[in-house]
């Protein structure tokens, strides 16, 4: 609903709590809505730097990043295009790890840098924006700063209750194969 009304949100749960299963349903799920892209980023690239993280996305978009400055100028090559949709969607899974600690110098953050600029290009652009991340996500929030991070509605996946881990073994059992209450 958030991305609907063109905000952006930031998922946090721990590891193997499924936030990529949730970024893959909702990228299956948008697609089927009219006049809408949607582009899903698993991880970020292997070399973390700006200029990379824009690479990554102007490829996926189809447009050429060569000489963009930011963000603005490969979103807005594609949506000036005849056939374009009308909203974007940038899904990016493993949020924490553009935290990177290590920066090339003091003031130049990549993951940082890439979601302030898309963050500001939203305000331009019908782009929404959900990322997905773990405990890194605090280091986005207390050490780096995020205009992005402090704009996006936070939604916390808790863990599974005991009568939902029953529900999700249930197939398990009507196969005949029960889990044990250990494993639940």
């Amino acid at each position: 609903a958030r991305l609907q009304r063109g905000g952006s949100a930031v998922v946090l749960a721990g590891r193997g709590m499924g936030k990529s299963v949730l970024l893959q349903q909702l990228e299956a799920a948008a697609a089927e809505l009219p006049d809408l892209r949607v582009l899903r980023f698993p991880a970020p690239p292997p070399e973390l730097s700006y200029r990379a993280c824009l690479q990554a996305l102007a490829y996926k978009l189809g447009a050429d990043a060569e000489g963009a400055l930011d963000s603005s100028e490969p979103i807005a090559s594609f949506l000036q295009q005849d056939d374009a949709p009308r909203r974007l969607i940038l899904l990016y899974d493993e949020f924490d790890r553009y935290a990177h600690p290590y920066a090339p110098s003091a003031t130049e953050h990549p993951g940082r840098d890439l979601f302030n600029d898309l963050e500001a290009m939203r305000k331009e652009y019908p782009v929404r924006i959900l990322a997905a991340g773990s405990i890194g996500v605090f280091v986005f929030r207390d050490i780096l700063g995020s205009g992005f991070l402090s704009r996006a509605e936070q939604v916390l996946l808790t863990p599974f209750e005991r009568a939902e881990l029953r529900q999700l073994a249930q197939p398990f059992a009507e196969s005949g194969n029960p889990l044990s209450e250990e494993i639940l």
